[in-house]
């Protein structure tokens, strides 16, 4: 799903679709998932992009996501 169905990290489906997923699948009981992947969507306006931070492995992307 991640890199076939859903690769990028620019639209807001797609990224709903992969944090709704993990939500279920690790039971982490996000109850506001669409403002969860709203804020992700919202970190794109930002250089370097989302998909370029992963791609580079940066692990900051993660503490930018849970704030």
């Amino acid at each position: 799903m991640f890199f076939e169905l859903c690769p990028n990290n620019k639209d807001i489906s797609s990224i709903l679709i992969k944090a709704a997923t993990l939500n279920d699948f690790y039971s982490t009981n996000i109850f506001k998932i669409f403002d969860v992947a709203k804020h992700i969507e919202s970190l794109n306006h930002n250089k370097p992009s989302i998909d370029e931070r992963l791609n580079k492995g940066d692990v900051s992307l993660v503490d930018d996501i849970k704030k």
